[in-house]
C-alpha cells in the first residue's frame, strides 16, 4: 500500500490526471504511467516506473 501510495502522491504533486484505466498497477495502466512525463528523480523514485 505504501508504494500505492507514493506512486498517487508523485503523480498528484505534478498534476498528472488520474489514470484513465481500472488499475494503475496492471499491464495497461504502467504503460500509461510510463508515458507521463516526470521529472527524471521522480521517476527514479518510484517503482512503478522501474
Amino acid at each position: 500500500m505504501r508504494v500505492t501510495n507514493e506512486v498517487h502522491g508523485i503523480l498528484q504533486a505534478h498534476l498528472v490526471p488520474k489514470c484513465p484505466h481500472a488499475d494503475l498497477f496492471n499491464k495497461r495502466g504502467r504503460a500509461w504511467l510510463e508515458r507521463q512525463v516526470l521529472p527524471d528523480d521522480e521517476r527514479a523514485r518510484s517503482p512503478a516506473t522501474s
